[in-house]
């Protein structure tokens, strides 16, 4: 309204300040054991997530397309990869991945629904307050046989070590 006619009008609204935005800081290591028959250039990481499309209220759209995020080159040396990702909000049902895949070998090192099978394995965490994370992912040659071990750590706390069965990586 015009103020010379109504005088000042305050009206209360409300500004959504909740954080809908992740970030997460991804390293791929390549333990001692493994760096002499595997290069850091032989793999590939993309973290996916159908998480792009809202509805008018603020709610993710179900069944969306999925997303494939662009990494942020941090830097890469002999053994490691760094790379920095930011996605919008994560929450269960949006088919949110996490792929590690071995280009040269084509074989997927991992495919894992990125919350409820790696950061949904952190004790405690609450998405809506923690937005950070800094997924640090380790292969290495557990044995003399023909598998790897791949250790998964969240913000330092150890979440996952898992086998990988491979073949003719020889």
């Amino acid at each position: 309204p015009n103020p010379k006619v109504y005088g000042s009008v305050f009206e209360p609204i409300a500004i959504n300040m909740r954080e809908e935005t992740n970030r997460i800081n991804f390293t791929l290591r390549l333990h001692k054991s493994v760096r002499e028959r595997m290069s850091i250039d032989d793999f590939e990481v993309q973290v996916l997530s159908a998480n792009g499309d809202y509805m008018h209220n603020g709610k993710v759209v179900k069944d969306a397309q999925q997303l494939s995020y662009p990494a942020e080159f941090i830097s890469k040396d002999e053994q490691s990869l760094n790379l920095h990702y930011t996605l919008m909000r994560l929450e269960s049902g949006n088919n949110s991945l996490l792929k590690i895949r071995n280009t040269k070998e084509e074989k997927d090192y991992i495919v894992k629904d990125l919350l409820s099978e790696i950061l949904g394995k952190v004790p405690n965490l609450d998405l809506a307050c923690l937005h950070d994370f800094d997924v640090d992912v380790e292969i290495r040659d557990c044995s003399n046989n023909n598998n790897l071990m791949v250790t998964i750590k969240i913000n330092d706390y150890q979440l996952h070590s898992f086998m990988i069965e491979l073949s003719n990586r020889y």
